[in-house]
């Protein structure tokens, strides 16, 4: 089996964005992404919390028909740990997939976070890595775009919810 894995960052506090997030404030909103996902990643169709504690949860996700090549709904059970103040791991026993959402700053510049959101697929069918090439640049390449896509997604939905009180 291979894994593929893809990292996508994001600065979260560019010079035009208002208002700043704080570190704090932007956990908090990947905490809430990690109760209700749905806001924050377009491919969820529904979730449940299955078990809840104070380093994270258990959920029941329903992924629209479409994610991972499927053409099928999938319902998977995952398991959220946190680690404040900043990251957030999300990984599917099952299958073995993981994700983590990891705040950072940058090594010159305290005040200034980025977000990365870091992928580990597992692809069972894939069992020669040189001959099935194309194959893996293919979904490497499907990984990013999404990654690409939902990172800077989260900052724009962490700052609605700072706009709106919620944080």
């Amino acid at each position: 089996m291979v894994y593929i894995s893809s990292s996508s960052t994001a600065p979260v506090n560019p010079a035009t964005s208002e208002p700043k997030l704080s570190v704090d404030e932007l956990f908090a909103a990947l905490v809430h992404k990690a109760r209700h996902p749905e806001g924050f990643v377009s491919a969820i169709e529904s979730s449940s919390i299955v078990h809840e504690h104070a380093g994270g949860l258990t959920r029941r996700v329903v992924f629209k028909p479409g994610f991972m090549g499927k053409a099928e709904k999938q319902v998977v059970e995952e398991v959220v740990e946190y680690f404040p103040p900043t990251r957030v791991d999300f990984k599917v026993p099952a299958t073995g997939m993981q994700v983590s959402n990891v705040i950072s700053h940058d090594a010159d510049k305290e005040d200034e976070l980025y977000l990365t959101f870091s992928f580990d697929f597992p692809h069972p069918e894939i069992t020669d890595r040189e001959a099935q090439k194309d194959e893996i640049e293919a979904h490497s390449t499907e990984a990013r775009k999404g990654g690409s896509k939902v990172v800077p997604h989260t900052i724009k939905v962490a700052r609605q919810m700072k706009i709106d009180g919620k944080l």
